[in-house]
Formats: structure tokens, C-alpha cells, sequence
């Protein structure tokens, strides 16, 4: 739920990938988005780093899980969105993902 919560919060898609974008001091976001893809998907993502502007990205690249981020969510930071029936969910998954937004 952390991953989604980070979503809401530093994410985008870009056609068929979920990008998150992060401070570059911001190592431990980067590495929890890089376990948890892992852990979940098998699939390494790819972490691009820009010095110009100080930021990381981690994107993965997986069609399904774009769109389904994509339907649930939003693809950008103008439509990117909490689902408000979600508030039905006990409070040790809401945690996880309100840390993720906050973060």
C-alpha cells in the first residue's frame, strides 16, 4: 500500500510506465519503490538520475500495471487521485498508504 501511497503522492505514466520522482536525497523512497516492485512484480526497474535538477525516477516499465495504475489513480499529478471508497479499509492498510502519500 506504501507503493500506491507514493504513487499518489510522486507518480505518473507515460504510455505503458509508471514513473515515481523523487529529491535525490530522497534515497530511502527510491530503494522502498525499488524493493517493493521487486517483491511484487519479479521486475527490476530502471532508476534514472538527473543531477541538473536533483531528482531520481524508478520507473517501471509493465503495461498491465500501468494501466491498471492508470484506471485507479490517474496517469499525471492533475487527474492522479485517491479512490474515496477505499476509506472502507481497515487501518492497517490505510497506514501503509497514508505514510506513502505524506512521505
Amino acid at each position: 500500500m506504501r507503493l500506491i501511497g507514493l504513487y499518489i503522492a510522486e507518480g505518473h505514466i507515460n504510455r505503458t510506465n509508471i514513473i515515481w520522482s523523487f529529491h535525490i536525497k530522497e534515497k530511502h523512497l527510491v530503494q522502498c519503490v525499488i524493493e517493493t516492485v521487486k517483491t511484487f512484480t519479479n521486475a527490476r526497474p530502471c532508476i534514472t538520475e538527473n543531477p541538473q535538477n536533483n531528482s531520481v525516477q524508478v520507473s517501471l516499465g509493465c503495461k498491465p500495471f500501468a494501466e491498471t495504475f492508470a484506471a485507479l489513480f490517474g496517469t499525471n499529478g492533475h487527474s492522479v487521485h485517491f479512490p474515496m471508497d477505499w476509506l472502507s479499509l481497515s487501518h492497517d492498510l490505510l497506514l501503509p498508504l497514508w505514510e506513502g502519500m505524506m512521505a
